[in-house]
C-alpha cells in the first residue's frame, strides 16, 4: 500500500469535488464518554494506535478469523495513511481539490485512549467505487459511535466525490455491521440476476464478503 508523495501528486485522477471537508470531529457516546476523530499522522502514537486495533482478535476476527495483522502490513498501511493526508496538504495549499486520493480517521477519548480507525478507500476488489470501512474496539461498541462515526464518514465521502455511490463489504455473518450500515442508508447491491452481490477474497482464505451500496437521490 506504499505511495510516493510527489509521485501520487502528478498521478491524478480527477473527479468533480465539491469543495472543503470537515478533518476532525467531537462525538459524545451513549455513555456520556467524548471521543475525537481526527486524520491519522506520522506519530509514534498513532502508529502504536494501530497496531493495538490491527492485532486485536476481535477486530481482526471478521477480517482474517481472529490472526493479528503482520507487522509489514501495519507499517506500510500506516505510510500509506500519512502520504496520502500529506498529499492531500500540499494539494489544498496549492488551493487544488480535484484528485483521487483516500483518506484514514483515528479515533480516541478525550484523554487520550484509543477506540477505532476507519476512513474512505479505494475499492477492494478493483471496481470504479470508495468503501467506507471501520474497526472499533470492543469496550466502544454500542455506544452509538459506530453510527456517528459512519455517517461523518459518508459526509466526507460526499464533501470530496459529490453524489457518487459508496460502498462497504462485509461478512455475512457480521450482522452488526450490516445493520448499522442499513441505518446510514446501504443497501445490499444487486447482480443481474436480482440476488445480493457477493465477492470472495482469495488473499483472506478465499472469505465470502457482501457487498453494500449507498446510492445518493438522484445517482445511478
Amino acid at each position: 500500500m506504499h505511495i510516493n508523495k510527489f509521485a501520487l501528486i502528478f498521478s491524478l485522477i480527477i473527479p468533480l469535488l465539491t469543495g472543503a471537508f470537515t478533518k476532525t470531529a467531537h462525538f459524545t457516546l451513549k455513555n456520556n464518554l467524548e471521543v475525537i476523530v481526527r486524520p491519522i499522522t506520522n506519530s509514534p502514537i498513532d502508529k502504536k494506535t494501530m497496531y493495538k486495533i490491527l492485532q486485536d482478535p476481535d477486530v481482526c476476527k471478521t477480517m482474517r478469523d481472529g490472526l493479528p495483522w503482520p507487522e509489514h502490513f501495519i507499517e506500510n498501511t500506516h505510510r500509506y495513511y500519512v502520504e496520502a493526508w500529506n498529499t492531500y496538504y500540499d494539494l489544498e495549499s496549492l488551493n487544488i481539490t480535484e484528485h483521487n486520493l483516500t483518506f484514514a480517521f483515528i479515533i480516541y477519548t478525550a484523554d487520550g485512549k484509543p477506540v477505532g480507525l476507519g476512513g474512505i478507500q479505494n475499492s477492494t476488489r478493483g471496481e470504479p467505487y470508495k468503501e467506507i470501512y471501520f474497526e472499533l474496539l470492543a469496550p466502544y461498541r454500542r455506544q452509538g459511535l459506530g453510527g456517528k462515526f459512519g455517517q461523518f464518514l459518508v459526509n466526507t465521502h460526499k464533501s470530496l466525490f459529490g453524489n457518487k455511490p459508496i460502498e462497504a463489504v462485509v461478512v455475512p455473518e457480521n450482522a452488526p455491521s450490516k445493520g448499522l450500515l442499513r441505518k446510514l442508508g446501504f443497501k445490499p447491491r444487486l447482480g443481474k440476476n436480482g440476488k445480493p452481490d457477493t465477492h470472495i477474497f482469495p488473499k483472506w482464505n478465499n472469505r465470502l464478503y457482501e457487498i453494500f451500496r449507498l446510492t445518493p437521490q438522484g445517482t445511478a
